[in-house]
């Protein structure tokens, strides 16, 4: 049954990138950046006087859209040119929210060439842009106060090469002080910079901290893939990372982040105490948190498994061994793997576990779902720390 599931998330994803091409050169000129203005309207632009046709894909919400989606699946929008050349649309009270769009000039897909916030998915580029309006949609703006991204390689001896990973840094951290960790996984289709790019993790870590609402901590951004994908900056074909699903179970990722801890406390100013170290992943890397939570007994104060893609084998067969480890749940009604999910915490249950804690809402297998499922995970490991 899982295996069906499977198969038909893959193919519903693919309708994602039906549309799209490979990126372009244009003769496209920056307009204007997108502008967003004191009522919520939200306009879109790009200057390219020569072009036929211009059309917007995104999803973009505007008031009584519906927020709980399948997938952030883009829309794809006619635009409307004027005397200069300039094609725009207006979203009408655009709920506050992080999106992603790019122009299909053309037929050729084209980025924002006035907004710097690219995302690579599926082999394909697409601006991020967010809108604040709510108290959860403005933790995915910018902060006065910003960390530090990092960049590092580690050797993995099984792997046979370098993997990739990045490292968040608090706003003023110092050698003088030990930090609490966070080791976030990304799913399918994702990488070392999924949480960073399109779950606006820094953003969050950063507005947070400024809000006092959790201390400066470190969070570790691991890639997760192996194989030929794993050596490439860039997204292969979706095809392709389908068919590396499998080679994700396999890439010894419970083997190998014991040696990327080992890594980021030799590097860094790190707390090694179990209270203070953490995991998380979203879709197929919440299933690997959990895998190595089980390989990892007594390692981790908590782990977050947000839309988890789970089998028998994540509920460990010892559960003695992970009962001081606590279990925050995210599941969407909406999602294709609602079951699976609950399936999961009944097996947790039955296994004697009682460290854990369920939310199901109403979304689908979104970054919607994931960005407030982070801010939510990282509110309860913390709310009873100074």
């Amino acid at each position: 049954m899982l295996k069906k599931l499977n198969i038909i998330f893959m193919l519903v994803i693919s309708c994602i990138s039906l549309y799209a091409t490979e990126p372009a050169e244009s003769d496209s000129l920056c307009s204007t950046a997108p502008l967003i203005s004191a009522d919520g309207n939200v306009t879109i632009s790009v200057l390219a006087p020569k072009a036929l046709t211009v059309m917007l894909q995104g999803d973009f919400l505007e008031e009584g859209d519906d927020t709980c989606m399948y997938l952030d699946s883009p829309r794809l929008l006619i635009l409307k040119r004027d005397s200069a050349g300039v094609w725009k649309r207006t979203f009408k009270s655009a709920q506050p929210e992080t999106y992603m769009y790019n122009f299909l000039i053309d037929g050729k897909m084209f980025t924002d060439p006035c907004n710097p916030n690219i995302y690579w998915r599926y082999k394909h580029q697409w601006n991020i842009l967010s809108i604040g309006g709510n108290p959860q949609a403005d933790l995915y703006l910018e902060s006065t106060q910003k960390g530090t991204i990092d960049t590092l390689t580690y050797y993995s001896p099984k792997d046979r090469f370098r993997r990739r990973c990045t490292v968040y840094l608090p706003h003023g951290y110092t050698q003088e002080k030990k930090y609490p960790v966070l080791y976030l996984l990304h799913g399918l289709n994702g990488s070392e910079h999924a949480w960073l790019d399109l779950g606006r993790a820094a953003q969050i870590f950063d507005n947070l901290i400024a809000k006092g609402d959790i201390p400066p901590i470190i969070a570790v951004f691991p890639d997760c893939n192996t194989g030929r994908r794993a050596k490439k900056v860039l997204h292969k074909s979706l095809f392709s990372n389908m068919l590396n699903y499998s080679a994700m179970k396999r890439s010894h990722i419970v083997d190998v982040l014991p040696l990327l801890m080992s890594k980021i406390d030799s590097l860094y100013s790190t707390s090694t105490k179990q209270e203070d170290t953490f995991i998380a992943g979203l879709s197929a890397g919440a299933q690997f948190a959990a895998d190595v939570v089980i390989a990892n007994p007594h390692r981790f104060a908590a782990v977050g498994m947000f839309s988890p893609v789970v089998g028998k084998r994540e509920v460990s067969k010892h559960p003695e061994q992970v009962r001081d480890t606590y279990y925050w749940i995210s599941i969407g009604k909406k999602d294709f793997f609602y079951k699976n999910g609950l399936k999961f915490c009944n097996r947790l249950e039955k296994s004697g576990h009682t460290l854990y804690e369920v939310h199901v809402f109403n979304n689908g297998h979104t970054w919607r779902l994931w960005r407030y499922s982070l801010t939510s995970f990282l509110r309860k490991i913390f709310e009873t720390k100074e």
